[in-house]
């Protein structure tokens, strides 16, 4: 999403009102900074009192203030990077594999005691605890 201020600035230039940002910021209570980024198309987020106030200032609605970009779809919102430079939420080799081990380790879990209940023509025991059982499993991925 973007907003058209320096398009709206110009249309007021070209009616000979000349508006700066200072003057946007005495009249809106923008910080100055918020503006040139904004106006720079670089704003980190939106707030919508800022869209208020500048539809005010600019004398227009919403929908000529705010103009939207094109997206590709699906949407992919895992905008913070984790710790190693990874989005948050993207789908690794290594996380894969390790949501793949997990699975595997539940089925041979519930495999392993099926099997020793038939064994014993008893209920299914565990004697491996299942959180050391998936840690030995992940341990063995490669890295």
């Amino acid at each position: 999403m973007r907003l058209k201020i320096n398009e709206l600035r110009g249309r007021m230039a070209d009616q000979g009102r000349s508006v700066s940002l200072q003057d946007v910021e005495d009249a809106t209570g923008i910080s100055r900074a918020a503006l040139t980024e904004i106006s720079k198309g670089r704003a980190r987020r939106l707030i919508p009192e800022y869209i208020d106030a500048l539809c005010v200032f600019f004398g227009v609605e919403a929908g000529e203030l705010v103009e939207a970009e094109p997206v590709q779809l699906p949407l992919s919102l895992n905008i913070r990077p984790d710790r190693r430079g990874q989005r948050v939420g993207t789908r690794t080799r290594k996380r894969t594999l390790a949501a793949e081990a997990l699975e595997a380790a539940d089925d041979l879990s519930a495999a392993l005691d099926a099997e020793l209940a038939i064994e014993q023509g008893t209920e299914a025991v565990t004697d491996i605890d299942p959180a050391t059982f998936k840690r030995e499993i992940l341990d063995g991925l490669p890295a």
